[in-house]
């Protein structure tokens, strides 16, 4: 569109180092509370999942070293966000939660390998469908990956486990990412600028939730707590269930 190589990298670079990097505030979080409730492991599955998709695009596309390393990173973050659901909010041991890490990451390996030799032994006979299929498939299962954080933020009728700066982050790298394409030079990207453009929308759509949702759960917690120190002023509670970093209120 308008071509420019020296913003294209700019933002290329920018966008892929806060996109390498994205996940590690939503681990530590979660490290942090020792709790992962309210945030989506199936949404983290479904970006491990793409990153697979998207590592071997990249690699076939021999683009350039940031955009090379950055789905390997994504991916690796996702499995290991993914471990900590296992291990704090499904009560399965550290042994298994790593287990299961280290079991995935080494079967990402191997079918990137696999799409990539794949891919480039059709390309060395003109075909290049399934090098289009690899990026069509990463584009769109990184945009599905957002959906299931809206079911987790419909059941607590919050945005909580899931960290904004993550979010924050992630969303700025989009809008450069985007930026970058349109100081590329030759055909405009439209697939990949609408993905982009979709991860943007839903994560700002996860932002502006925030001051809509979270006052009010706060006061349904406030209100909870309240009945319970009365009961238990009162020598009269028998089972109650707290507002604890491991027992938070669902409404459906």
């Amino acid at each position: 569109m308008y071509a420019n190589a020296v913003l294209e990298n700019l933002f290329g670079t920018i966008g892929a180092i806060l996109w390498s990097i994205q996940l590690i505030p939503q681990l530590w979080k979660s490290y942090r509370r020792k709790n992962t409730a309210g945030l989506s492991s199936a949404m983290l599955g479904i970006w491990f999942f793409a990153g697979i998709w998207l590592g071997a695009y990249v690699l076939i596309e021999n683009l350039s070293i940031p955009l090379l390393i950055q789905p390997q990173l994504f991916c690796f973050f996702a499995a290991v966000a993914y471990a900590q659901c296992l291990y704090y909010d499904q009560n399965r041991t550290a042994t298994f939660a790593t287990t299961v890490c280290v079991v995935c990451c080494s079967l990402a390996g191997g079918l990137e390998a696999g799409l990539i030799f794949a891919a480039r032994h059709l390309e060395s006979r003109g075909n290049r469908r399934l090098t289009t299929a690899i990026g069509t498939i990463s584009a769109i299962f990184i945009v599905l990956g957002l959906l299931p954080q809206y079911y987790e933020i419909y059941q607590y009728r919050a945005v909580i486990g899931i960290s904004l700066i993550f979010i924050t982050i992630d969303l700025v790298g989009g809008v450069m990412s985007t930026l970058s394409l349109v100081f590329a030079k030759g055909s405009f990207d439209t697939l990949a600028a609408l993905s982009y453009a979709a991860v943007v929308v839903l994560e700002i759509g996860i932002l502006a939730l925030v001051p809509v949702l979270n006052p009010r759960y706060h006061r349904r917690q406030e209100e909870r707590k309240r009945k319970e120190d009365e009961a238990l002023s009162r020598g009269t509670i028998e089972t109650t269930v707290c507002d604890t970093p491991n027992s938070l209120e669902k409404l459906v």
